[in-house]
């Protein structure tokens, strides 16, 4: 309640607190406890964890979604964006992506950028995510496939070079407004997708 005191807008507010609540309701199935007897903890970067729990967990919510990826093993991290018009996404890259990044967006045609840019931040999101690491992680000291139809990839991890081999990058479009990412920290992955309980 109090990280959701943060939020200025009434919406955000109330889509923190329900993401969180359906969160517990689910990890409660997988575990078979009640949901208030889970119990989190953070890391030093903020990602949070279940104390005394193998299983592995992150969230991402956007707008009116939210994305919960789960694993009994493996590190993971996941981002979902709503893609919305805003017009100084290069500004934005420019600051924060790469610079063959930047240049790779800048020479998509305009009708691609948009998508382009949110392809790019929700896997580098996602990475950084998994890594449990945050900003630690600079989003220009590693790079990822961003022109949409391409093959989705980590390409190169400058910070931590060995990182590309062992963290596999998956991307996907819950709905066509919106465009997610999954890190995940095993080339032995096998995804399912759920919507509420619903297998797609």
């Amino acid at each position: 309640m109090a990280r959701a005191e943060r939020f200025y807008f009434n919406m955000h507010h109330n889509n923190y607190i329900a993401a969180r609540g359906q969160m517990r309701k689910i990890l409660d199935k997988y575990l078979q406890i009640e949901n208030h007897k889970l119990v989190f903890s953070y890391n030093e970067f903020g990602k949070p964890y279940l104390e005394n729990e193998l299983l592995q967990f992150n969230l991402s919510h956007s707008h009116n979604l939210a994305l919960l990826a789960i694993n009994l093993q493996y590190e993971l991290g996941v981002d979902i964006e709503y893609i919305y018009r805003k017009t100084n996404l290069l500004q934005i890259a420019k600051r924060f992506f790469s610079t063959n990044e930047y240049n790779e967006l800048k020479s998509l045609p305009t009708d691609l950028q948009r998508k382009g840019f949110f392809n790019c931040w929700t896997r580098k999101e996602s990475y950084i995510k998994a890594r449990g690491k945050g900003l630690g992680i600079p989003l220009s000291k590693f790079e990822v496939s961003l022109k949409p139809g391409d093959s989705v990839l980590l390409k190169c991890t400058r910070h931590d070079p060995a990182a590309v081999k062992n963290w596999m990058l998956y991307a996907f479009d819950p709905h066509p407004d919106y465009t997610a990412a999954l890190t995940i920290n095993t080339e032995e992955t096998q995804l399912i997708f759920w919507d509420g309980s619903v297998i797609l």
